[in-house]
């Protein structure tokens, strides 16, 4: 019998599914994973800011398309797929309408699938409608080039009382705005039909409770190694990826949990 949260990670990471165009990505992508079908050698590439670069805060952990590769090639055997991860420390959406970071970092590898995590940066100046309009042109770039595009939420940003830095006010302006930035991906989502992987959702669940939200991030914006984690097993949970006997998906990023982890993810189980 699944224990209770086995059940709730599932209900929390169920696909919104934005029409019949994502549906249809969406079984392509579970057809390639499974080898029906034609065979085929597939490229993935991860477009993004630090988060999806891996910049720092992993301190030499995997970051998540890192753990996402190894899923994919060695633990499923897609040895002759490729992942490219293209994304860039301090990027922001701006990017996703320049010829050369088009060109660069998508189009040269010619990839099947894009995967995007971009536009957190943007919001501390630029008004969120801009940010939704550069990602949907994106969007809809790779789908006229037949590309299959990808949208993920971020995860959730740590609540700092009394910045002391510069640093630490500018990542509580995007912790002001981030419930309606992450709504606005969702709605690209759902108005471009496209896949949605919704981290913020799932995080939000979890990361209520402060040990959880601790142990997950390693600033106040970006995750820690286990965040990592996390973050790519909502994206193997999407694709019908994830295993929990996989050396990938249960692995102890960043080591194993503390006590005080421990306990709080009891209470998420006995509410």
């Amino acid at each position: 019998m699944k224990s209770f949260f086995t059940t709730m990670i599932a209900s929390l990471s169920l696909l919104s599914m934005a029409g019949p165009l994502a549906e249809k990505d969406l079984e392509t992508i579970k057809k390639h994973v499974k080898r029906e079908g034609e065979a085929s050698e597939w490229t993935w590439v991860f477009f993004g800011d630090s988060i999806t670069h891996g910049a720092l805060h992993t301190y030499g952990w995997r970051s998540f398309p890192e753990i996402f590769e190894e899923r994919l090639r060695f633990e499923l055997g897609h040895v002759m797929d490729y992942v490219i991860n293209s994304g860039n420390n301090g990027d922001n959406s701006g990017s996703c309408l320049k010829e050369h970071h088009y060109q660069r970092r998508v189009a040269r590898y010619q990839p099947q699938v894009v995967i995007i995590l971009i536009g957190c940066n943007d919001i501390v100046t630029t008004p969120i409608p801009t940010v939704k309009s550069n990602i949907t042109q994106f969007v809809q770039r790779l789908r006229k080039d037949g590309i299959i595009p990808v949208l993920q939420t971020y995860n959730t940003i740590k609540y700092i009382g009394n910045p002391e830095s510069d640093y630490i006010r500018r990542i509580m302006i995007r912790y002001s705005k981030f419930d309606e930035f992450n709504e606005a991906l969702r709605q690209i989502a759902t108005e471009q039909d496209i896949i949605l992987v919704d981290n913020y959702k799932r995080w939000k669940y979890y990361t209520a409770e402060p040990a959880i939200m601790n142990f997950w991030s390693d600033d106040p914006l970006h995750p820690s190694a286990r965040g990592h984690l996390e973050i790519a097993n909502e994206i193997l949970r999407t694709f019908g990826m994830y295993d929990a006997a996989s050396k990938c998906c249960s692995a102890i990023a960043g080591g194993p949990n503390p006590p005080d982890v421990e306990e709080a993810l009891k209470k998420l189980q006995n509410p």
